[in-house]
C-alpha cells in the first residue's frame, strides 16, 4: 500500500504559509485573510493520524515496541524544533522585558522535553512562550503516546467512541470559548486536548476507511480546504463555523486529497512544501517578534512590504533548514539508533 502522500504534502506546507500569514497579518483582525488559518493546526493533527496509521500500522501490529515508536517521532520532530527554540532564546533576548534569567532558563528547560512552562516570562502568556507552536507538538506527542500504548485495543469502534466523546468536547468548546483558536495559552491550554484527539483519531479512522484516498474530488477539495484558510469569517459565527470545518470538511479533504496522485512539476511544489512545512511551522513566531519589534512605528506600507518580505524569506530559510539540518540529522539519528534509515513522512 502507498505511504507517501503527495499531494498531502503540499496541503500541509500550504497549512503551514497559511499559519505564518495568520500570525503575521491577521492574529488580532478577524476582517482580514488568514484570520481563519489557526484551524490549520487541527488539520496538522488530522494529517499526523492519516500518515503514522499508514507508515506504522502493520509495524505496530508485527510488534514495533512503544519506546520505539516515541523515539522514532522524536527524532522527526526535534532538529528542527531546536533551531526554532535557538530563534525563541534570540528573540526574547532582543524583545522582552524585564529580562529574568531565572525564568528564561526554567522556560527553556521545560521546553527542551516539551513540557508546560511552569514559571511564565511574561502576563498571561503562551504555554510555550520561547516558540508557541511548541504547544502543539506537546499534544502531537501526547496523541501519539496514547495511539501506541493502546493501538492492539484500538478497533475501529473504539477509535469512533474517542471521535464521538473528544468531538462533543470540541463542540463544547467553540460554544463557550467562541472559536477553536485555543491550547496555546496558559488559560485554555487544557482545551487543546480535544482539538488534538478528535483530529489525529479523525485522520487514523480515513486512513483505515480510505487507505489510498477517494478516487476523485482531489483537486476541488483542495481549493475549498485554501479558502477556508485564505478567507475572512466573521468573528461571531466562528463558535459554529470551526467545529464544522474540523469535524467535517477536514477529515474529508484529507481522504479526497490522499487518492490526489500528482506527478511532474506539481508533484516537485508539492514534495518541496512537504518539506519545509515542519521547518517553517518551528521557527516563524520567534521570527515574528523580532520582526514586530524591528517595525514598530513604520507605517503601515512599510510594515506590509516588510511583512511579504519575510513570509518569502521564512519559507526559503525553512526549506534550506530542511534541506541541510533536518533531513541529514533524523538520517543520522534513525540509523545511528536502528541500524537503518527510517522515514517519516509527516510533520507537527
Amino acid at each position: 500500500m502507498r505511504q507517501h502522500y503527495l499531494a498531502l504534502d503540499g496541503l500541509r506546507g500550504f497549512a503551514a504559509i497559511g499559519v505564518v500569514a495568520f500570525h503575521i497579518i491577521a492574529f488580532t483582525n478577524p476582517k482580514l485573510p488568514f484570520s481563519s488559518a489557526y484551524l490549520s493546526v487541527d488539520l496538522f493533527f488530522a494529517l499526523s493520524g492519516f500518515v503514522l496509521s499508514a507508515a506504522y500500522s502493520t509495524r505496530l501490529g508485527d510488534g514495533m515496541q512503544p519506546l520505539d515508536f516515541m523515539r522514532l517521532r522524536l527524532i522527526r520532530l526535534y532538529p528542527a524544533y531546536l533551531v526554532g527554540l535557538a530563534l525563541g532564546v534570540t528573540a526574547y533576548l532582543i524583545t522582552w522585558s524585564p529580562f529574568s534569567s531565572t525564568k528564561l532558563f526554567v522556560s527553556l528547560g521545560s521546553a527542551l522535553v516539551f513540557l508546560p512552562l511552569p514559571v511564565p516570562l511574561t502576563d498571561n502568556p503562551p504555554i510555550f512562550p520561547l516558540n508557541l507552536p511548541a504547544w502543539s507538538l506537546f499534544f502531537e506527542l501526547l496523541v501519539n503516546l496514547v495511539f501506541v500504548t493502546f493501538f492492539r485495543y484500538l478497533t475501529s469502534r473504539a477509535v469512533i467512541a474517542i471521535l464521538f466523546l473528544s468531538g462533543m468536547s470540541l463542540v463544547g468548546v467553540a460554544m463557550f470559548h467562541g472559536n477553536l483558536h485555543v491550547g496555546w495559552n496558559t488559560d485554555h491550554f487544557v482545551y487543546g486536548l480535544p482539538r488534538s484527539l478528535f483530529s489525529f483519531f479523525a485522520g487514523v479512522l480515513v486512513h483505515r476507511r480510505f487507505p489510498g484516498g477517494l478516487r476523485s474530488g482531489g483537486p476541488l477539495v483542495a481549493i475549498i480546504v485554501a479558502l477556508v484558510l485564505v478567507l475572512p469569517i466573521p468573528a461571531n459565527i466562528h463558535n459554529v463555523y470551526d467545529p464544522v470545518m474540523v469535524v467535517l470538511l477536514f477529515p474529508i479533504s484529507i481522504a479526497a486529497i490522499a487518492g490526489w496522485e500528482l506527478q511532474g512539476f506539481r508533484a516537485r511544489i508539492a514534495r518541496a512544501l512537504g518539506a519545509l512545512s515542519y521547518p517553517l511551522y518551528v521557527i516563524h513566531m520567534p521570527c515574528i517578534y523580532i520582526l514586530k519589534n524591528w517595525t514598530d512605528g513604520w507605517r503601515k506600507y512599510e510594515k506590509l512590504v516588510a511583512y511579504g518580505l519575510t513570509i518569502v524569506a521564512l519559507v526559503i530559510v525553512s526549506w534550506l533548514i530542511a534541506q541541510l539540518i533536518e533531513t541529514p540529522v533524523r538520517r543520522w539519528l534513525s540509523s545511528a539508533r536502528f541500524g537503518r534509515r527510517e522515514e517519516l513522512r509527516v510533520g507537527a
